[in-house]
């Protein structure tokens, strides 16, 4: 009965506490960690009590003492340690009412059970109740620094202790809260250095007690807590009260998101719980929004974080959750290039693809393929190379490089292997001449119409009068039968001879202008440079050419001096002008055939003259 001071802490002595009330002289008490039991309100009676320290033994009871310890009065306890007991907190009858509340503790005792109590430890006691019935029972101890009530099963808010008018409101400097369920920060008392609620599921946090965490610098812990409320520490990320850090704090592969930290070395977060929207971004691979992230289906992939997923290349496939383009299988021989920001799947530079669906190399298809992503019927032949048709994979030498360009026909050339003329040209002398955009001068080509007719009409006098005056002359007519013997004999001598003299003339006016080009052909297709002066040599023997060039009366030759192709449709133009060119000597045969009938051997002779 006389022990001042029982300090047996992690030993292995057990028993009873109850027989320790009637030491009236006892100041500290330490059997923390034994197996001592009994219920704590027996240790009232120690008035002398300084410290306590029952942690982790099984000592139960109910600190709900309002009416239960009426009379009761530690004055000098300033430490009170009763973690992991079996401590509650009991029922409270008392309304939430702050002023009752005060009132019910100064009738047990005018500044209340524990006036100079600063430590109360229940860490780990199944306290089971209101945050506002504990504070309500210690509310009138003016020297309360320290409050650990960690996993004691508290519910409700944190009140406002300056409307209640308790001391705690300017003692407290120290109170921590985590793994309970506290609601609600209704104000932060102006001494607090230490606020713990990390592991409450939600916590409400008002825009004042945020800029007070900040301004004041109050260690406040919200690990592994929700904020109810987020939009006042959305307000408050401008920069100046919070900032959002450069680096990456936590990263959680398996949800596929990664977060920041804030940027405050008194507020402690988990940003995936306090401001997921701005602090946390899906990883590649996923898409969504803060922690609300879903893997990339599927053909699809997200290189970036914070982005939307995008879909492989045409024809190309990806497994699930991808995070790279490189992910995209293409079909076998291709690969994946960027081509106006867009991804697509082709063969690699120097080959292009053909209409089988492989990769052929462009230098045997005589193509350019400069880039990747080329195809056989897009690329753009060689220089001296054309198609034939739009959009063909085959390409052929052209008969002139002068026609042919790398972007097919040279301007004013159209048609297979450019040897026609394009719209709005005209052929002259093998070489296509824009038309002249004057209209035609009718004028000019009545005169030479009438000009035509009148010396038609006069060789046509001509030829009259001198077979009229022959035949005053001449003797006796021959037979019919003789006649026609000698026709048939001439026919059969001049016609081999005419058919070998059309031949000529056409092959001489084709060389004219073919030649040169034929040899410019050759020399490309062999690979080597074109000699001009010896491409030129072999044609220059024939002295004969221009002059047959200038005097020669050919369908081409008119069709060229009339423009037709100027004033109608070219493909018309060349159908018909193909049609007359083999028939219009045998019209001329025709004609001094019928001529030959009235007049014998004049047709023939005729006909002779004008091929």
């Amino acid at each position: 009965s006389n022990v001042k001071e029982l300090s047996l802490s992690f030993s292995h002595v057990h028993g009873c506490i109850d027989h320790l009330g009637s030491n009236h002289k006892l100041v500290k008490l330490d059997l923390a960690s034994t197996a001592v039991t009994g219920e704590f309100r027996q240790l009232m009676r120690c008035r002398e009590l300084q410290m306590v320290d029952l942690s982790n033994t099984s000592v139960n009871g109910s600190f709900n003492f309002i009416k239960a310890w009426a009379g009761v009065k530690l004055h000098k306890l300033e430490t009170l340690k009763l973690s992991n007991t079996k401590i509650t907190l009991g029922r409270n009858r008392t309304e939430f009412n702050p002023v009752s509340i005060i009132t019910a503790v100064r009738e047990v005792a005018l500044e209340g059970v524990f006036p100079a109590l600063k430590l109360l430890d229940f860490r780990g006691s199944p306290l089971n109740g209101n945050l506002t019935d504990l504070l309500k029972l210690v509310g009138l101890c003016r020297h309360l620094h320290t409050i650990e009530a960690s996993g004691c099963q508290l519910t409700g808010p944190f009140p406002d202790l300056e409307s209640w008018k308790s001391p705690l409101w300017t003692s407290l400097g120290k109170v921590a809260l985590q793994n309970n369920n506290i609601t609600w920060v209704d104000a932060m008392p102006p001494n607090l250095i230490v606020l713990d609620l990390s592991n409450n599921p939600n916590v409400g946090l008002t825009p004042e007690v945020l800029k007070q965490v900040i301004e004041q610098g109050v260690y406040v812990d919200l690990q592994n807590s929700t904020l109810l409320d987020e939009e006042p520490a959305r307000e408050l990320m401008d920069g100046r009260h919070l900032r959002m850090s450069s680096y990456i704090e936590m990263s959680k592969p398996a949800k596929g998101y990664e977060c920041h930290q804030v940027l405050n070395e008194k507020l402690r977060v988990s940003p995936d719980r306090f401001l997921p929207d701005v602090l946390c971004q899906c990883l590649p691979g996923w898409e969504g929004n803060g922690t609300k992230c879903v893997k990339c289906p599927e053909n699809f992939f997200n290189a970036e974080s914070n982005s939307t997923c995008k879909k492989c290349p045409k024809d190309s496939k990806s497994p699930l959750a991808s995070t790279s383009p490189d992910a995209c299988s293409c079909p076998s021989g291709q690969e994946i290039f960027r081509r106006n920001e867009t991804l697509q799947c082709g063969c690699r530079h120097s080959f292009a693809l053909g209409i089988s669906g492989d990769c052929l190399e462009c230098e045997e298809l005589k193509l350019q393929c400069p880039q990747p992503g080329m195809s056989t019927w897009l690329a753009t032949p060689k220089a001296g190379y054309v198609r034939m048709e739009s959009n063909s994979s085959k390409v052929y030498l052209c008969l002139s490089a002068d026609q042919c360009n790398s972007q097919n026909c040279s301007t004013g050339f159209a048609g297979p292997l450019c040897v026609d003329c394009a719209a709005g040209y005209r052929s002259v002398r093998g070489s296509c001449e824009a038309c002249s955009k004057e209209p035609p001068n009718l004028f000019f080509w009545s005169i030479v119409a009438a000009a035509l007719l009148s010396l038609v009409g006069v060789v046509a006098y001509l030829f009259i009068s001198r077979s009229a005056a022959a035949a005053a002359t001449a003797p006796a007519p021959p037979s019919r039968a003789l006649k026609w013997k000698v026709l048939q004999d001439l026919a059969k001598a001049q016609a081999p001879v005419l058919l070998q003299l059309c031949q000529l003339w056409a092959a001489l006016a084709v060389l004219s202008f073919v030649g040169k080009r034929s040899a410019d052909a050759l020399s490309r297709e062999e690979g080597h440079e074109k000699d001009t002066e010896g491409s030129n040599s072999w044609i220059s023997t024939f002295w004969e050419l221009p002059y047959v060039e200038t005097l020669q009366l050919s369908l081409n030759a008119f069709k060229d001096s009339m423009a037709l192709q100027c004033s109608y449709d070219g493909a018309r133009v060349r159908f018909f002008g193909a049609l007359a060119a083999p028939l219009l000597p045998l019209l001329i045969l025709a004609a001094c055939g019928i001529l030959e009938l009235p007049y014998p051997t004049k047709g023939i002779s005729a006909a002779l003259k004008v091929l």
